[in-house]
């Protein structure tokens, strides 16, 4: 088995991409993408299957401890540079330290400001009220609330914890598919996380995706890790549950998603995994955490959120259309 990306694919890969640019603009030259965006296109994917290649090659000789230490350090130092040179990118293009076309950023920043400044009087009242009337979209307000009550409501030590979190991320993924498919394929899949353009992307916005990504996968690697160590301890128990719980109040879907997924991979497992009695318990506790969950108020939220998002994604598609 190979223990790096061959230079085959990722030469092929580039190339392509050059082929798809070139073929789009000539055949659709009047409206075709701003050549500065052409530049960040070509910079992402030529970067990320360029160093795909090399640092897999190159760091698969490295003892273990050496290699999360060089992912760590360089998942680190790329999201950094994006982060700062975002910031005052957006500053010189539109004005402002927020994304083109922000919408849903400046709701979070407004919400978080407000909610800061009435926690520093003690006035929690507006806020229980808006944590009542959506808890799946309180979480994040809450969260960078309590950062601008700590920072003085600033913007890029936001943007620069989210560079922690995208960073154990990486960690995580390694880790997740070291233990799953052994280490060669771990080493691959650490250094594509750590190279992907979304990921680091998402450290420059004002967005809720960088620390979705890394409760969803900071759940997968510690519900994977339950299943698999066998070590039904109160600590492994409690861990995902409560990744689970900080899910629901960034998103319900995705914490209904993520105990469904728990509950299926129970009822899939092996023996040699979890043996009967085991896959009871823990399928039973899910399946009670499903049920609540999935109940009342919760269940309205779902179907408040597909409609919403359908709605939001029409009207999106509609202006990149135009």
């Amino acid at each position: 088995m190979l223990n790096y990306f061959p230079k085959y694919f990722t030469n092929k890969a580039i190339l392509l991409y050059f082929i798809a640019l070139l073929a789009v603009t000539f055949a659709f030259f009047s409206r075709s993408m701003n050549v500065l965006w052409m530049v960040f296109g070509v910079v992402e994917v030529a970067g990320f299957f360029y160093f795909s290649n090399l640092l897999t090659l190159r760091w698969s000789k490295l003892s273990d401890k050496t290699f999360q230490k060089r992912l760590i350090y360089t998942s680190a130092i790329i999201r950094i540079v994006w982060v700062v040179f975002s910031y005052f990118f957006y500053m010189i293009m539109t004005g402002q330290p927020f994304e083109f076309e922000a919408a849903d950023a400046h709701f979070y920043h407004n919400s978080a400001i407000g909610f800061s400044g009435l926690f520093k009087t003690g006035n929690f009242g507006p806020y229980f009220e808006f944590v009542n009337k959506g808890f799946s979209e309180s979480g994040y307000v809450t969260y960078l609330s309590i950062i601008y009550l700590f920072t003085g409501n600033s913007i890029l030590i936001a943007r620069l914890l989210k560079v922690l979190w995208s960073t154990w991320t990486v960690l995580l993924v390694y880790k997740l598919a070291n233990r799953s498919f052994g280490q060669e394929t771990g080493r691959i899949a650490g250094i594509l996380t750590m190279l992907m353009p979304n990921l680091i992307l998402y450290c420059g916005l004002h967005l809720k995706e960088a620390e979705m990504v890394f409760l969803t996968v900071a759940f997968l690697e510690r519900a994977d890790y339950l299943l698999r160590s066998k070590n039904f301890s109160l600590k492994n128990i409690i861990v995902p549950f409560l990744i689970v719980l900080i899910m629901f109040s960034f998103r319900t879907v995705l914490g209904v998603t993520a105990l469904f997924s728990l509950l299926t991979a129970l009822l899939f497992s092996t023996k040699k995994i979890l043996g009967f009695g085991q896959r009871f318990i823990i399928g039973f506790w899910v399946a009670i955490s499903v049920v609540y969950f999935l109940g009342g108020r919760i269940a309205s939220e779902v179907e408040q959120v597909v409609a919403e998002r359908t709605t939001n994604q029409r009207a999106s598609m509609e202006w990149r259309a135009r």
